[in-house]
C-alpha cells in the first residue's frame, strides 16, 4: 500500500493526506455497494425463506387433507353401502375433486357446487328406494327441483354448505396471501442478483493491505444484502463514512453514530419505503442482518466465504439497484477510513443511520401497506383457529353425509309421495328387473373410523397456525426499521455509545447532523446521500398495489366472503362464493355472499352499503380506475 501523500486526487474522500489512489478509491466504491447489497440480502433471506417454508406446509397440510378426507370416505362407504356405494362413487368424487378445484383456484362456485352435489344423490338416492320405478332423465330431473322444498336431507346440506364454504375461503386465501408475500419477496430482488461482482483490489503488498481487502469484502456483502445497488451518492457516503479515517492514518477510528444514521437513511431511503406493506408480512431479519464471525479484521478466506453466502436473498427481496448517489454515500462511510490510514475505525451510528436510510428510502414506503397485509393475514389466521377451521369440518363430513342419507331413507315414503304429486306418476320397471328393497342395506348406522389417516406435515392445523402468527407478528415494520438494524451491529458501526470514537464522514468524531426519518419523501435533506425525492421506485409501487389487492381479498375472507382469484390452469378467473356469516364483508372486486343479515365488523371500520353483483364491464372500469387512483396516491 503506498505511503501517506496529500489527496487532491480523491473524489469522494476528504482530500487530505491519505494512503489510498484514485484507482482504489473507485475499486472501493464498487466493494461498497456490494457490501451494501450483502447486508441487505442476509437480512431479507430470513423473510423470504419464512413465506416460503410456511406456504409449503400450509398447501401440503391442506392438500393431504382433502386426500385423507376422501379416502376415508370412500373406505367407511364401501365398508357400509358397498355395492350401491361403489355404482355411485362418481357422485362422491367429483365433489372433492370440486372442492380440490376450488383450493387450488378453479373457477369454482362453492354454493352452487354443493347445490349440484346434494341435488345429483337425490336423485340416486330417490332411484334406489324406488327400484320398483322407471325413472326417465326428464323426471330425475323435476325430482331435483323439489330439493329445498322438501328437504330431503334434513338441515345437513345448509349447515355443510355454510361450514365448507367459508372454512375453504379462509383456507384458499391464506394460502393465497402466503403466495403474495413470497413472490413479492422475490420479485423484489431478481434484478439485483445480476449485480456485478467485485473486482478484488490490487495493492502492493504491506501490513494493512489484508484488513483493507477484506474490509471491501465485507462492505460488498453489507451492499448485497439490501438487495439494491446503492447510488453512486450512498457509495460515496459509505467511503467517507467507513474508510476515509484508514487515508487519514486513523484506522482504528470508527464513524459517530449520528453519523452513520444520516448515511443509512440515505441509502436505504428508497427501500424504507417497502416498509409500510412489507412490516404488515416480515420482521425476523434484523438480528440477523451480520454475522458475528464475519469481523472486519477477519482473515479473507473465511470472509469471503461468510459474507458471500449473505448476499444471495437480500438482491431477491429488493431489485433495485443502488443509486449513484448511494454508492458514494456507502464508499464514503466504509472505506474512506481506509484511506486515511485507519481501517479498524468504525462508522459513526447515526452517521450509517442516514446512509442507509437514502439507499433504501423507496423500500420503506413499503411499510404501511405491508403491516396492513400481515394484519389482515393475522386476521384469517384466528378464523382458522376457530369457526373457519378447515380441518375440523372436513374430518367428520362422512359422518354428515351419511346421516343425511339416513334421513332420506328415513322419510323415503313421505319424499317419494310429494314427488309423484309433483312429478307425476312414474311408470313401473320393466318386468325382471330388481327390486330387492335396500332398506337393509342404509339402516346399516355409519360408524367412523377409530383412527383417521394423518398427514405428512404431521402436526394439527392448530399448530401450523400458532407458528405462523408468531413469524408473521415479527415481520411488521421491517422495512422501517431496517436501516437502524443494520447500523445498530456492532460489526457495521461503533455502536451508540461510543459517539467520539467513530467515522462521521470526515474524520474521527461525534457525528453532528440530524438523522432522518424513514420514506422517500423524507430524504430531501439527506446530508449523506443524494436522493431524488420526485422519482418513486414504479417496481416498488407495483409491490404495494399487489399487497393492497391481497389484503382486501383476506378482509373478504375474514367476513366469509369469496373473491375472484386467477385459475392457474385457467385464463379466467373463479366466481365467489358466501359463507353465511353474519358479519359485514369490505367489497372488494366481485363479492359474492348469502343472503344472511349483515352487520358492521369493528375490526374494520369501513362501512360500505352492499349493492347487487356488478356486470363485468362495470367491475372492470370500477377496478381501472381504482388502479389508477392507487398510482397516482403515492406521487402526491
Amino acid at each position: 500500500m503506498p505511503l501517506m501523500e496529500k489527496g487532491e486526487h480523491l473524489r469522494i474522500c476528504a482530500q487530505g493526506y491519505t494512503c489510498c489512489t484514485s484507482e482504489m478509491e473507485d475499486k472501493l466504491s464498487q466493494q461498497s455497494k456490494l457490501e451494501f447489497e450483502n447486508l441487505v440480502e442476509e437480512a431479507s433471506h430470513s423473510l423470504r425463506t419464512t413465506f416460503v417454508s410456511r406456504h409449503k406446509k400450509f398447501d401440503e397440510f391442506f392438500r393431504e387433507l382433502l386426500e385423507n378426507t376422501k379416502k376415508s370416505l370412500n373406505d367407511m362407504f364401501v365398508r357400509t353401502y358397498g355395492h350401491l356405494y361403489m355404482q355411485n362413487s362418481e357422485v362422491f368424487q367429483d365433489l372433492f375433486a370440486e372442492l380440490k378445484r376450488y383450493y387450488t383456484g378453479g373457477n369454482v362456485n362453492l354454493e352452487e357446487m354443493l347445490n349440484d352435489f346434494w341435488a345429483r344423490l337425490l336423485e340416486r338416492m330417490f332411484q334406489l328406494v324406488n327400484t320398483q320405478y322407471h325413472f326417465t332423465e326428464d323426471y330425475l330431473e323435476c325430482i331435483s327441483k323439489y330439493t329445498d322444498q322438501l328437504k330431503p336431507f334434513g338441515d345437513v346440506p345448509r349447515k355443510l354448505k355454510v361450514q365448507v364454504t367459508r372454512a375453504f375461503i379462509a383456507a384458499r386465501t391464506f394460502v393465497q396471501g402466503l403466495t403474495v408475500g413470497r413472490e413479492v419477496a422475490n420479485r423484489v430482488s431478481k434484478a439485483v442478483l445480476v449485480a456485478p461482482q467485485a473486482t478484488p483490489i490490487s495493492v502492493q503488498p504491506s501490513p494493512s493491505s489484508g484488513s483493507a481487502v477484506l474490509a471491501l469484502l465485507v462492505l460488498s456483502v453489507y451492499v448485497a444484502l439490501v438487495g439494491v445497488s446503492p447510488t453512486p451518492g450512498c457509495i460515496r457516503a459509505l467511503m467517507k463514512m467507513l474508510y476515509c479515517p484508514h487515508c487519514r492514518g486513523m484506522p482504528a477510528l470508527k464513524p459517530c453514530n449520528n453519523y452513520c444514521r444520516n448515511v443509512m437513511k440515505g441509502c436505504l431511503a428508497n427501500q424504507a419505503d417497502l416498509d409500510p406493506e412489507w412490516n404488515l408480512f416480515i420482521g425476523v431479519f434484523f438480528r440477523e442482518l451480520c454475522d458475528p464471525s464475519a469481523s472486519l479484521l477477519a482473515d479473507c478466506p473465511t470472509l469471503c466465504n461468510v459474507q458471500q453466502r449473505k448476499l444471495h436473498f437480500i438482491f431477491l427481496i429488493l431489485q433495485v439497484s443502488p443509486t449513484p448517489g448511494c454508492i458514494r454515500a456507502l464508499m464514503k462511510m466504509l472505506y474512506c477510513p481506509h484511506c486515511r490510514g485507519m481501517p479498524a475505525l468504525k462508522p459513526c451510528n447515526n452517521y450509517c443511520r442516514n446512509v442507509m436510510k437514502g439507499c433504501l428510502a423507496n423500500q420503506a414506503d413499503l411499510d404501511p401497506e405491508w403491516n396492513l397485509f400481515i394484519d389482515a393475514m393475522l386476521l384469517v389466521a384466528e378464523r382458522l383457529e376457530g369457526p373457519f377451521n378447515i380441518e375440523a369440518v372436513m374430518e367428520p363430513i362422512d359422518v354428515k353425509i351419511s346421516e343425511a342419507i339416513m334421513n332420506m331413507q328415513e322419510n323415503s315414503m313421505q319424499v317419494s309421495s310429494k314427488v309423484f304429486q309433483g312429478c307425476g306418476q312414474p311408470k313401473p320397471a320393466p318386468p325382471g328387473r330388481s327390486t330387492r328393497a335396500v332398506s337393509d342395506v342404509f339402516n346399516h348406522r355409519f360408524k367412523p373410523s377409530e383412527e383417521r389417516p394423518t398427514t405428512a406435515a404431521g402436526t394439527s392445523l392448530d399448530r401450523l397456525v400458532v407458528d405462523i402468527k408468531e413469524k408473521l407478528k415479527k415481520s411488521k415494520k421491517f422495512w422501517s426499521t431496517l436501516p437502524d438494524s443494520i447500523c445498530s451491529d456492532v460489526k457495521v458501526t461503533g455502536g451508540r455509545s461510543d459517539e467520539e470514537e467513530c467515522w462521521n464522514g470526515h474524520t474521527k468524531g461525534r457525528y453532528l447532523p440530524e438523522v432522518m426519518n424513514n420514506g422517500l419523501t423524507n430524504q430531501i435533506n439527506n446530508p449523506e446521500v443524494e436522493v431524488d425525492i420526485t422519482r418513486p421506485d414504479t417496481f416498488i409501487r407495483q409491490q404495494i398495489m399487489a399487497l393492497r389487492v391481497m389484503t382486501n381479498k383476506l378482509r373478504n375472507a375474514y367476513n366469509g366472503n369469496d373473491v375472484n382469484f386467477q385459475d392457474a390452469s385457467d385464463e379466467g378467473s373463479g366466481s365467489g362464493s358466501g359463507s353465511g356469516c353474519t358479519e359485514m364483508c369490505i367489497p372488494e372486486f366481485e363479492v359474492i355472499s348469502t343472503k344472511a343479515p349483515t352487520v358492521v365488523v369493528d375490526r374494520f371500520a369501513e362501512t360500505k352499503a352492499s349493492a347487487p353483483k356488478p356486470s363485468h364491464s362495470l367491475v372492470l372500469t370500477v377496478l381501472l380506475l381504482c388502479t389508477i387512483f392507487a398510482l397516482q396516491r403515492p406521487l402526491r
